[in-house]
């Protein structure tokens, strides 16, 4: 269940393909929850979902005792932050 982010409730499958398959993946600004790990978020460009908040966020926590999903948000910024992977796009 979705909490404080009622708008995600219906876009599980669009969280899911943000995690399978991102356009950027940041390390987040904020600290992970666990001392030794690290919280990554994962972006994806949705225009379709929402003009006014295209991009798909999906903070996720990697630690020693186990990788979670704390959150699902939508905004209408690209994610700021240290830039870990970027889909390359071709023009074909």
């Amino acid at each position: 269940m979705l909490f404080g982010h009622p708008e995600m409730a219906s876009l599980e499958c669009v969280i899911v393909r943000t995690v399978k398959d991102p356009d950027v993946v940041v390390r987040s600004p904020q600290r992970a929850r666990h001392p030794d790990g690290e919280r990554r978020v994962a972006c994806r460009f949705e225009p379709s979902l929402r003009p006014s908040r295209p991009y798909v966020y999906v903070p996720i926590e990697y630690s020693p005792a186990g990788n979670w999903i704390p959150s699902a948000y939508l905004d209408r910024l690209p994610p700021t932050g240290e830039v870990l992977f970027v889909r390359l796009v071709s023009d074909r």
